[in-house]
């Protein structure tokens, strides 16, 4: 009897894992990111846009009947402008026929929404992923990519593992700039 009891404890022990956050996991450029998975709405897969005929230098798309604006990531994360947001200008600019053959590339949309409820369009051209992260991975941002313009939007953490680093975007900056 005290034996079932000792692999009882050991078994349970050994369930006792550390504690873990959620993240939904996805590539930008040439980097890995991360967004907490309660501030992930929902991915699905990106289809109309529009420009804002009032400032077409933003642009749009419909999600469950609102209009949610895009976030042009390269600028707000890197500084400069990236490849998906280039792709969705240029799709705007195409006609119906090269508008489909673009739209067949099925570029994915995570809506992103912060604290205060706001809610924006992150394109991104791979899959996310979702993933368990311990808490022992997470460490302090260094100082030359928050101070040092190298990347904007950042979280103080970000996730270490022994095979990548992931960068954790902070959903208030990024919905909010």
């Amino acid at each position: 009897m005290a034996l079932t009891s000792l692999l009882r404890s050991r078994r349970f022990a050994a369930r006792q894992a550390e504690a873990t956050r959620k993240l939904i996991l996805f590539h930008l450029q040439q980097e890995r990111f991360a967004l907490p998975l309660d501030a992930v709405q929902k991915v699905v897969i990106l289809s109309d846009i529009y420009s804002d005929p009032q400032s077409p230098n933003v642009i749009l798309t419909g999600y469950q009947d609102k209009k949610i604006v895009l976030l042009d990531v390269g600028h707000q994360v890197f500084g400069s402008t990236p490849s998906q947001y280039l792709y969705l200008k240029a799709y705007l600019d195409q006609d119906d026929t090269n508008k489909s053959q673009l739209a067949q590339l099925q570029q994915h949309l995570l809506i992103v929404q912060n604290s205060a409820g706001k809610v924006a369009g992150l394109p991104i051209n791979g899959q996310p992923s979702l993933q368990r992260v311990p808490e022992s991975s997470f460490v302090a941002v260094p100082f030359d990519y928050v101070f040092g313009g190298k990347m904007q939007c950042l979280s103080s953490v970000m996730v270490k593992t022994e095979s990548e680093t992931l960068f954790l975007l902070d959903p208030e900056q990024l919905v909010e700039v």
